[in-house]
């Protein structure tokens, strides 16, 4: 399993990552803390089965990540 998860609060991406990887060990995470990073990450053409993101982010907003994931892997699960 392929995992995105964006949250511009440090504390936070780490709980979600271990979370992750405590559910799914072999999982690989991209973390990153920004919208406009995740953007740029997943129109890069990277493929996920998981994309998790904070809402309120500065620069671009979690809704702005979730719009762009549902259409560049509309098989992945998004939160």
């Amino acid at each position: 399993m392929n995992g995105l998860i964006a949250d511009d609060e440090p504390t936070v991406l780490e709980t979600f990552v271990t979370f992750v990887q405590a559910l799914r060990p072999d999982a690989k995470i991209t973390k990153v803390d920004g919208g406009e990073e995740a953007i740029q990450i997943l129109r890069s053409g990277v493929v996920f089965d998981l994309v998790i993101t904070d809402l309120d982010m500065p620069n671009a907003n979690g809704l702005a990540v979730i719009a762009i994931a549902r259409v560049r892997l509309p098989k992945a699960k998004i939160a």
